[in-house]
C-alpha cells in the first residue's frame, strides 16, 4: 500500500473531507491514496499504484502472483511477441 494509504473503513469517512492539495495522487483515476490499493510490478510503471475498484479487483483480494497494471500487462506482451 502506498505511504498514507488507508484502509477502507477510514477512507470512507475521508470521503467528504477536503483533499490536501499537497497529498500525492495514484492510480489512472488520479486521485488520493485510499482504500485497497495494489501496486504494478513492472519497475518502469509510470503509475506505480492502483485502486482495487479501478483496476476491477474485488475488495479485500489477496493476490498470489506477481500483478501488472493493463499498461504494463499490454506494453509485457508487445515485447515477448518481438522475442
Amino acid at each position: 500500500m502506498p505511504p498514507g494509504a488507508l484502509p477502507a473503513s477510514a477512507a470512507a469517512l475521508r470521503a467528504d473531507q477536503p483533499v490536501d492539495p499537497n497529498e500525492p495522487t495514484y492510480c489512472t483515476c488520479a486521485r488520493v491514496s485510499f482504500g485497497d490499493m495494489i501496486a504494478c510490478e513492472s519497475e518502469t510503471c509510470p503509475v506505480e499504484w492502483f485502486h482495487y475498484e479501478c483496476v476491477g479487483l474485488p475488495p479485500g483480494q489477496e493476490l498470489k502472483a506477481k500483478w501488472y497494471c493493463p499498461g504494463c500487462s499490454a506494453s509485457l506482451k508487445v515485447k515477448i511477441k518481438k522475442k
